[in-house]
């Protein structure tokens, strides 16, 4: 079970943007800079606030001019709280990140693939996640 909590310490860093105290700087897990990242059997609760997001992509990527290709994480057996978990899945920098939903725990919809929005990927098969949606800046791929 991961949640936000309000009682965190003033002075223990989450990165190197944020405090812990800062609620906005709050993320569930960040997925991995290695290929093959499993998320499973995880519960999420009380990711509503500004920009919190149950799950972050790519650990230790803050940086504009990171050359990391994209990693594939797969998920499975989540469960989000929708009362109070506002946007299950962030991409961040680089924004090449893959997640793989095998039992749609993550989507609604098992065996999809979610990746990180470029206008390249608006094929057939996929649909662009809407701005503020659960699956924030993605497009969810058959």
């Amino acid at each position: 079970m991961i949640g936000y909590s309000e009682n965190n310490s003033d002075t223990m860093p989450l990165d190197a943007e944020f405090e812990v105290s800062d609620p906005a700087a709050a993320k569930g897990i960040t997925t991995s800079r290695q290929e093959h990242f499993r998320i499973e059997g995880t519960s999420f609760y009380k990711f509503n606030k500004l920009d919190q997001s149950a799950i972050f992509t790519c650990s230790q990527c803050f940086f504009s001019d990171n050359e990391d290709p994209g990693r594939t994480t797969f998920v499975t057996g989540l469960i989000f709280d929708d009362a109070t978990v506002t946007h299950r899945l962030r991409f961040q920098t680089p924004f090449r990140d893959i997640v793989f939903d095998e039992d749609g725990s993550l989507t609604g919809s098992a065996k999809q693939t979610v990746a990180a929005y470029w206008k390249h990927l608006e094929v057939s098969g996929c649909t662009v996640s809407e701005a503020n949606t659960l699956l924030l800046g993605g497009i969810l791929c058959d």
